[in-house]
């Protein structure tokens, strides 16, 4: 199934800003005088891949007519990538505007790239060709992964790709606003993003906190709106087996917020019920007909103050039962093994924060708990899991920028072993999709942000990494 309606725009105005009709043929490399140089990383092959280089003014003056665009075009210098997705081009010394293009995927601009006799190379490092971006909602259904909205330094975006697992084609959909910080879930045939801050314009102009939610029908490849109570980030959210939708908790403009939108996908009514304390920074798994929320902060907005609590909410009798963590935390996530909950790391005390190694096990047939401990302590980490395998992929620790670590946990044999992505990051996304999980973008400390997916495969416990 094709999802229609898929809109990739590439505005050669805005890519060639700044080109001159003087531009000259850049120089061939043994005539050369500096070198640009990089590597496209984890695409499965680069024989479809071509990068143009084209020189700038060096006052990056606008360009005053079509003929002066042609003419950058046809002095344009096309190059493809060695078998291991390197490039190095010999130039002159200047500006250069590069792009990036492969079938399927989005064109890649890269403006100002400069080179000049005090700095003669310009290693771009790793290059990819979709949007760098963190706090990405996503939703799977089918064979397909919804990544919607998230940022950078640049933007705030409402671009929705939508990756087909068994094919590897991306189509682009769109958000009806500029999104980042909200959830997605599936429920029924549907997939929702709700909540989050919303921005009405690029470059963050006119943003909130929002109750969006934002609603595609897979069948019909239609969207439509609803709203939250209340306008929020940070929340959680998870749909029973019953078909209900909950979205609980949050950070307001004023605090935690405790209400609970439940949304039945059989009437397509909307109710609402009260978590028991409320907070943020929670996470939640269903299991059957019942939600967890566990931990979190609240009720102020400072974080400092964090619970043990986990409230267990079954919407289809509207009551609640509680339990309790190990540890207070907030910022980790819990996965389902076979009979067994995992609630893992983490972040506890603040000021200044320390982030948990703590595992708290939940047996849901025995009604008891044991713990275990990650490899190395940290929060802001995210996990999957299928049949016995469970992953807990990247986070950071006690101020680190970023970690590649990876903790794999197999219910079968109760044992833990350790893995690494591809770059070490953190607020990354998670989808699970049939026997694979998708670990989507996030935080590269200081060296910006990501746009490399690393799946994980669970029946041979190893990892692959692409470029969508």
């Amino acid at each position: 199934m094709k999802i229609k309606n898929a809109i990739v725009v590439f505005i050669i105005s805005t890519l060639f800003f700044g080109c001159s009709n003087k531009n000259k043929e850049i120089a061939s490399s043994s005539s050369s005088s500096a070198i640009i140089s990089g590597a496209l990383v984890n695409l499965d092959s680069y024989s479809d891949v071509t990068i143009t280089v084209v020189k700038t003014s060096s006052s990056l003056n606008s360009l005053s007519s079509e003929f002066q665009i042609q003419s950058a075009l046809s002095e344009a210098k096309v190059e493809r990538p060695d078998s291991d997705g390197k490039f190095s081009f010999g130039v002159e010394h200047a500006c250069y505007i590069l792009t990036i293009k492969k079938d399927k995927f989005r064109d890649r601009a890269i403006e100002h790239v400069c080179v000049d006799k005090d700095h003669p190379i310009n290693d771009l490092g790793q290059l990819g060709l979709s949007i760098e971006r963190r706090f990405v909602m996503t939703a799977s259904i089918d064979n397909y992964v919804f990544m919607a909205g998230g940022y950078n330094s640049e933007s705030m975006f409402s671009t929705v790709d939508v990756l087909d697992v068994n094919t590897g084609e991306i189509d682009i959909l769109q958000l009806s606003k500029r999104r980042a910080r909200g959830i997605g879930i599936t429920v029924g045939r549907k997939v929702m993003f709700a909540g989050g801050e919303s921005c009405e314009s690029e470059r963050y102009g006119n943003c909130n906190m929002s109750s969006l939610i934002d609603i595609y029908d897979i069948d019909a490849k239609t969207w439509s709106t609803a709203n939250l109570s209340d306008a929020k980030v940070d929340l959680s959210a998870g749909t029973t087996s019953d078909g209900y939708a909950i979205f609980a908790g949050g950070a307001t403009a004023v605090g935690a917020s405790n209400i609970v939108d439940i949304y039945n996908s059989h009437t397509g009514q909307w109710t609402t019920s009260t978590l028991p304390a409320a907070r943020f920074g929670i996470s939640s798994i269903t299991v059957g007909t019942k939600i967890f929320f566990a931990g979190g902060s609240g009720p102020d907005s400072s974080g400092v103050t964090k619970t043990t609590r986990i409230d267990i909410f079954e919407p289809s009798t509207n009551t609640w039962t509680v339990k309790n963590l190990s540890v207070a935390r907030r910022y980790f996530p819990t996965v389902q093994v076979g009979n067994k909950l995992l609630f893992a790391g983490g972040q506890e005390n603040c000021w200044p924060c320390t982030a948990s190694s703590t595992v708290d096990i939940y047996d849901l047939v025995s009604d008891s708990w044991t713990t275990a401990s990650l490899s190395s302590p940290r929060e802001l980490l995210v996990g999957a899991s299928y049949g016995s395998i469970a992953v807990f992929v990247g986070g950071e620790a006690n101020g680190s920028q970023g970690l590649d670590i990876v903790d794999i946990y197999d219910s079968s044999t109760n044992t833990w072993t350790t893995s690494t992505i591809s770059q070490a990051r953190t607020n990354i996304a998670v989808s699970t999709n049939g026997t694979k999980a998708f670990f989507i973008g996030g935080n590269l400390g200081s060296h910006g942000f990501s746009n490399v997916i690393d799946v994980f495969d669970f029946t041979t416990k190893t990892f692959t990494t692409k470029l969508y």
